[in-house]
C-alpha cells in the first residue's frame, strides 16, 4: 500500500519520526554519560544509533525539506537546520 502525502498522514509520519529521533538522541546521550565498559560494544552501538539518526533525518526531510531537525530534540542534532 503506497503512502499518500495527505496533510494528516504527513503530520502523523513526521510526529512518529520526531519521536523516534528524540528516543535515539536520548540513548546517544546516555551512552556518552555511561561509565566506560565494553568499549567495542559501546562503539558499535553508538555507530548504529548515529546511522539510525541520519536515516530518520533523511526520512523527515522527504516530507519537509525546510524542517529544522535540530529544533525537534533540542539536543543539537547533527545535520539539523535547512538543507
Amino acid at each position: 500500500m503506497a503512502m499518500t502525502r495527505t496533510r494528516y498522514r504527513k503530520q502523523s509520519t513526521l510526529t512518529f519520526l520526531a519521536e523516534q529521533l528524540v528516543t535515539v538522541e536520548r540513548e546517544i546521550g546516555r551512552l556518552h554519560r555511561k561509565p566506560p565498559g565494553d568499549a567495542a560494544a559501546e562503539a558499535e552501538r553508538l555507530r548504529s544509533l548515529e546511522a539510525r539518526k541520519l536515516a530518520l533525518i533523511e526520512a523527515m526531510r522527504q516530507f519537509d525539506r525546510e524542517l529544522d531537525v535540530g529544533a525537534i530534540s533540542g539536543i543539537g542534532v547533527a545535520g539539523g537546520g535547512r538543507g
